[in-house]
């Protein structure tokens, strides 16, 4: 833990491509952010209810779905390390214009700190099976009136390994949705996390991101629960079905405090109050569960651009909105 403040930032969320500068490349890469990724996102690596009699696993909460193909031919294969995939592959995205990305495997290896290529071109093969069998389902979060319900497919139908070069061919119907709104920062040592030492940093880390984003210039913006983390990792020992063995602070406290002291390239943190002045850590669970987390990002966060407002019109309420060939094709 450390006891730095932040630095203040002003910022906005949810603005086109355009009014995010590109960010340094040492510190921050664009993806774009939103309610489908978050879907996909913590569901990856979340238990699954499987349908006998169309083999497809999903992963529910709170009324929206994310399904599963042929969810029993991955099982055993689905990890973290396929969150790291698609993060990989939307900052891609983001970059390009075209729904077919080609990743380079060695780009990919650097990017994520990997130094074997062998295991990691057959752990590549395994995340774009799991990228390629996603399709979810919700409904839309939007301000001031009712969202559609989407039914939207992850992949475009093309995923391999060609040449020492990763291909996924999203949808272009995931394209288009998620490229209507813009693309926040994202701090590039998200990738380099090791999930089998740390396995919650990765999951602790995107929500920290998520959270940043959505509550830029609020006072809150780096301040967050630790309720709301725990709840971010889906494979983090949930209290109520631990909490007769005991060892609670074993099991969940330390297991927390170690995972968010090992993201200090990228955040430093302590334990706070409503306002961000330094507490001491919490005696028991229920302290625990309750308490609040100050963030302070090592490298802060590219400034954003202003973003003019529009002029209200009277009578009317605005509302401002190299190797062998892996390839599969469907």
């Amino acid at each position: 833990m450390n006891n730095k403040d932040i630095t203040p930032l002003k910022g906005i969320f949810n603005l086109p491509p355009s009014n995010f500068p590109e960010p340094k490349p040492s510190e921050y890469v664009n993806m774009h952010q939103g309610q489908i990724q978050s879907l996909i996102y913590k569901g990856i690596n979340s238990p699954a209810q499987i349908d006998l009699f169309t083999g497809e696993g999903t992963v529910e909460e709170k009324g929206q779905k994310l399904i599963f193909k042929d969810h029993e031919d991955l099982i055993g294969k689905i990890g973290p390390t396929a969150k790291q995939l698609y993060i990989a592959l939307s900052i891609e995205v983001a970059r390009s214009s075209s729904n077919t990305i080609r990743l380079p495997l060695d780009r990919y290896m650097e990017m994520r700190g990997l130094k074997d290529k062998k295991t990691a071109r057959k752990q590549v093969k395994e995340d774009l099976k799991v990228l390629a069998s996603i399709r979810v389902e919700f409904k839309e979060k939007r301000r001031g009136k009712r969202g559609d319900f989407l039914n939207i497919r992850l992949s475009g139908g093309t995923e391999g390994i060609v040449n020492g070069v990763i291909i996924f061919n999203f949808n272009t119907d995931y394209v288009n949705y998620i490229k209507r709104n813009g693309a926040p920062p994202l701090p590039k040592g998200l990738l380099s996390v090791n999930p089998k030492k740390n396995p919650y940093s990765l999951d602790f880390i995107y929500k920290m991101n998520t959270h940043k984003n959505l509550n830029r210039n609020k006072s809150n913006e780096d301040i967050i629960g630790v309720k709301t983390l725990v709840e971010a990792a889906p494979k983090m020992p949930k209290y109520e079905e631990i909490k007769g063995g005991g060892q609670i602070s074993q099991r969940i406290i330390e297991p927390f405090e170690r995972d968010m002291d090992a993201l200090n390239n990228i955040i430093l943190w302590h334990y706070c109050g409503p306002k961000g002045a330094q507490v001491e850590g919490p005696a028991n669970y229920e302290e625990f569960i309750a308490a609040l987390v100050k963030i302070t990002w090592v490298n802060p966060f590219p400034e954003m651009k202003s973003h003019p407002k529009k002029p209200k019109k009277r009578g009317v309420t605005m509302i401002e909105k190299g190797g062998n060939d892996d390839i599969k094709g469907g």
